[in-house]
C-alpha cells in the first residue's frame, strides 16, 4: 500500500522528464521593424525559415499601435477601423496558418499546432 502513495510522485517525475527532454523553439512575429508580414511571399519565407531552423512555435503579435493586425468586426464597430491600414484587405493570421499547414501538412506536430496570437 505504501508504494501506491508514491505513484503520483513517480508519474509527475516521469512527465517532468518528458517535458524537459522535448526541445521547443519559438519566435515572436511582429510588424515592428519588420516587413515579413507585408506580403504573402514574406509570410511564406518566414514559415520556410522556421521549418529550416527547427522552430515549431510562432507567436504572432496581433495588436499594435491601437490596431489589430487581422480583420476584427469588434474593432470596426468600436473604433471604425477593422484592421491596421497597412494590412487592409488581408488576414495575416489566416495567411500564416495556411502557409504553415501547407509546409507541414505531412508532419505530425507541425508549426500549425503552435501558432499563437498575442
Amino acid at each position: 500500500m505504501g508504494s501506491l502513495k508514491s505513484l503520483p510522485v513517480i508519474l509527475f517525475l516521469c512527465a517532468l522528464n518528458i517535458v524537459w527532454s522535448q526541445s521547443q523553439k519559438g519566435i515572436w512575429l511582429t510588424d515592428v521593424a519588420s516587413e515579413a508580414l507585408d506580403t504573402q511571399e514574406g509570410i511564406k519565407e518566414v514559415i520556410k525559415q522556421c521549418k529550416t531552423y527547427g522552430i515549431d512555435q510562432v507567436y504572432v503579435v496581433v495588436w499594435n499601435r491601437g490596431h489589430t493586425l487581422y480583420p476584427s468586426a469588434i474593432m470596426e464597430v468600436t473604433f471604425g477601423e477593422k484592421i491596421m491600414p497597412r494590412f487592409a484587405g488581408r488576414d495575416i493570421l489566416k495567411e500564416l496558418i495556411t502557409e504553415a499547414t501547407r509546409i507541414t501538412e505531412n508532419e505530425a506536430g507541425g508549426i500549425t499546432q503552435h501558432i499563437g496570437a498575442y
